[in-house]
């Protein structure tokens, strides 16, 4: 016997996204562009241990978190964008 109530559903599956090409990813991780926020070939990403080393030293804790922050910051967006990128890859 037929299923009689089954109709026919339409298509909700998102729309496929096109691969990230690898200039995509050398311009959001690169400090080629003036306007990149999480450029990997910088101090913190590049020599991480020789960055902190070279922040200033400083009685006053405000300025030694600020320069703290700064790396974290970097590399907190970083992460981020890498994420997002690798994410948009996976839908394909």
């Amino acid at each position: 016997v037929p299923i009689a109530s089954r109709r026919s559903m339409p298509d909700n599956k998102p729309a496929r996204q096109p691969v990230i090409p690898v200039a995509e990813w050398l311009k959001k991780l690169t400090d080629s562009d003036t306007t990149n926020v999480c450029p990997l070939n910088t101090e913190p990403f590049l020599d991480l241990r020789g960055y902190l080393k070279s922040l200033p030293p400083s009685d006053d804790p405000q300025k030694v978190f600020d320069g703290l922050l700064f790396a974290v910051n970097k590399i907190i967006t970083a992460q981020n964008v890498i994420h997002k990128m690798l994410k948009q890859q996976a839908i394909r």
